[in-house]
């Protein structure tokens, strides 16, 4: 069952991170997160990144393939590993090699005569060479690099003293694809465009929560790096 949201405000900035200093999301019930805007992504946080990105992909991928996957029991097939009787018995005839037509014959015979007429017209010059092929153009970068260098970087921090793990995503249906553990940092890509943050925390149960969510202004960011930590959660 879907989960109302939180109201929600923002101290300092109408929209999270738009100022050069940090701006924080505050929620009436006491949670506190800091957006800072505008740092450079380090090697290790973009490979975070991109391995969060991949398993994420892979996850995608595998449940593509379990519902492609017929099932044979909800078919009626029963399944065994028994061969079927005369298995093994057949033979398919060898497929029959079809006639040489004759316009081959005909082509095959006036190759060799074509040849002689043409180291004729070469000996008289009247056959010029081919130009030399023009050189391959130089290969241009592909266009996943460019895509790629403009990302921009999101990373969650999770406290130590934090009451349990914490999570966000640009969609709000279902469980966030992003969750940072106590402790820990959750890190994602995202096109430099306005996009729409929700943030989950874990309630009483320990199950994850939609708590705050909040527009985030990433139009001229390209490459960059956005902080967020969660200061306080109670």
């Amino acid at each position: 069952m879907a989960t109302a949201l939180t109201v929600w405000a923002l101290s300092g900035a109408a929209l999270a991170g738009d100022g050069p200093g940090p701006t924080y999301l505050e929620s009436g019930s006491n949670d506190l997160i800091q957006f800072q805007k505008g740092g450079v992504p380090t090697p290790e946080i973009t490979a975070l990144a991109q391995s969060s990105a991949a398993r994420k992909a892979k996850q995608m991928t595998n449940a593509a393939r379990v519902q492609k996957s017929p099932n044979l029991k909800s078919l009626g097939i029963a399944r065994s590993d028994k061969p079927m009787p005369g298995a093994g018995l057949l033979q398919s005839a060898p497929p029959e090699l079809p006639e040489a037509s004759s316009d081959a014959a005909v082509a095959s015979s006036a190759a060799p005569q074509a040849e002689m007429v043409q180291k004729k017209q070469r000996a008289r010059g009247g056959v010029r060479s081919l130009p030399p092929a023009a050189s391959p153009e130089a290969p241009q970068p592909p266009l996943e690099e460019d895509i790629d260098l403009r990302l921009v970087t999101i990373c969650l921090t999770n406290p130590e003293h934090a009451q349990g793990p914490k999570g966000f995503d640009i969609r709000r249906d279902g469980l966030p694809r992003y969750v940072a553990e106590v402790g820990e940092m959750a890190c994602a890509r995202f096109e430099p465009t306005r996009q729409m943050l929700y943030f989950w925390k874990a309630d009483g149960s320990g199950e994850l929560t939609p708590t705050l969510s909040s527009r985030l202004d990433l139009n001229d960011s390209d490459g960059t790096l956005v902080t967020l930590e969660w200061l306080r959660d109670h």
